[in-house]
């Protein structure tokens, strides 16, 4: 267990920075370790789950006053009036082109959740 302890601690020391909002906010270009923020974890990408910082970007949830945030798991007229409402938010802005839910430009703020794309495998 040890070993294995150690292996892990090695691989995360190789690891690029960690793509937070600060670092690629800061280094727009730069590849980042996305191992805590990654949409979805590629295997081939190990521990580090490497990407670049143009992959990343803040999404903003609805607000508690547009979608009810509170829902039963036995509710499903709650679970679907909440998930038709977080579908209008994500479709608003090819609808008003203002106040994007995704925010590519990292100059912005952070107000959201900060998460990363990481490229899949090769075959």
């Amino acid at each position: 267990v040890f070993f294995l302890a150690v292996l892990e601690t090695l691989d995360v020391e190789s690891c690029r920075p960690e793509c937070t909002w600060e670092y690629c906010q800061a280094n727009p270009n730069e590849v980042c370790s996305a191992r805590s923020v990654s949409l979805e974890k590629q295997e081939c990408h190990g521990t580090c789950q490497h990407t670049s910082c143009s992959s990343c970007l803040v999404l903003r949830p609805p607000s508690s006053a547009s979608c009810p945030q509170t829902c039963a798991p036995s509710d499903p007229t709650c679970l679907h009036r909440f998930g038709r409402c977080v579908h209008n938010h994500l479709a608003e802005p090819h609808r008003h082109h203002h106040h994007p839910i995704c925010h590519h430009n990292l100059q912005s703020n952070a107000e959201g959740y900060f998460v990363c794309l990481v490229p899949g495998c090769l075959n």
